[in-house]
């Protein structure tokens, strides 16, 4: 259990800026240029990252503005990891990989062009192959999760998860299948004409550079 101090809830942060959290993120660290807001933006970013692959991971959903925290410098907090590995998702939940709401893509620079995306889908890339080296452990604890009857676990999770790893993939393969969740979890976001801000998505090659093979 880790203590945390200085954290507002999504919902809280809404009275403060008129329930925009890029307006916040303004409002609190300044210019866009700035130095302070660009490492806020940073810290947004790769906490962004974590939470979103755990959230991917687990498949849990139920991601709202109670239990999404932001610290005093910038870093997205989850709390609540609900409905680990359902398999049937709820009329209330979101249906993407993991959630990836309108105001972080407002954080993001709003556009797959911008250097945050490409940083936040260069940073989701290198997390999930890092995770993927760690697969045996990784299925190996949601056994031990199985054997302690905790809620959502069943007899197929271990190989759910495993797939979820997509181990018969080699790395540039993996890396487009995460990408493919991003833009996934993206296009449950934007619609109509926001849309055409995000049709060059960044794709394996961009982040990971030209194959050697």
């Amino acid at each position: 259990i880790e203590g945390t101090q200085g954290l507002k809830s999504r919902d809280q942060l809404a009275k403060s800026c008129d329930g925009n959290l890029f307006q916040y993120f303004r409002q609190t660290f300044g210019p866009t240029h700035g130095e302070a807001f660009q490492r806020a933006r940073t810290n947004f970013i790769q906490s962004l990252v974590g939470y979103s692959m755990v959230a991917f991971l687990l498949q849990s959903k139920e991601r709202h503005g109670g239990n999404v925290f932001l610290d005093e410098v910038g870093h997205v907090i989850y709390f609540e990891f609900n409905f680990p590995m359902e398999h049937q998702i709820q009329p209330s939940q979101e249906r993407s990989a993991f959630k990836l709401t309108h105001e972080a893509l407002e954080i993001l620079g709003g556009s797959v062009n911008t250097e945050p995306f490409k940083y936040f889908c260069s940073l989701m890339v290198r997390s999930f192959l890092a995770v993927r080296t760690q697969m045996d452990r990784i299925t190996c604890m949601v056994e031990l999760m199985q054997d302690a009857g905790i809620q959502g676990v069943r007899r197929d999770s271990v190989d759910s998860m495993r797939a979820r790893l997509v181990p018969y993939k080699n790395e540039r393969e993996a890396a487009q299948f995460i990408l493919e969740r991003v833009k996934d979890a993206q296009e449950q976001t934007v619609t109509g004409a926001e849309a055409m801000l995000f049709q060059s998505f960044p794709n394996d090659q961009m982040l990971l550079g030209p194959s050697t093979t």
